[in-house]
């Protein structure tokens, strides 16, 4: 989820159109007020039948449904938080690199990333302490279930 997190951002930044990234920044807005459990039905209802639909093997509840379920979860936290970290950095650095006379993606690329490096080393950082903070629950409740039977 974090390349695709940090590619949203950096559509919205400059990338894209203008046009596209406001109405994708509100999307992304809109996605963290989802409930976690609308996620699950989601991932339930209809992305475990269009895995079963385009796989041939199995019943469509597979590794690849668990892991895109909490990866569609904590991509707008991730695009929410690099966003402010590259709002913090891109308006200072924008204008000189305008009268540099540097593309917008070169600025991006070459200057606004890896100005907001840390803040973006540290999303990573935490998202994957709440991964694994994650997993640990979910083993030690199945652990708890496979002991009692």
């Amino acid at each position: 989820a974090y390349p695709v997190g940090l590619g949203i951002c950096l559509f919205v930044h400059g990338l894209g159109p203008l046009w596209l990234a406001r109405p994708v920044l509100l999307l992304i807005h809109g996605m963290t007020g989802i409930p976690t459990v609308v996620y699950g039905f989601v991932a339930v209802f209809l992305l475990v039948p269009s895995l079963r639909n385009n796989f041939s093997h199995g019943s469509g509840f597979s590794l690849l449904a668990a892991a895109l379920t909490p990866s569609v979860l904590i991509l707008p936290t991730i695009v929410l938080l690099i966003n402010s970290q590259l709002q913090q950095t891109v308006p200072s650095l924008r204008l000189t690199a305008t009268a540099l006379g540097i593309s917008r993606v070169q600025e991006l690329i070459r200057i606004s990333l890896p100005a907001s490096a840390y803040g973006t080393a540290l999303v990573l950082l935490c998202l994957t302490g709440m991964l694994y903070s994650g997993a640990f629950v979910l083993h030690k409740t199945l652990e708890w279930r496979w002991n009692q039977h």
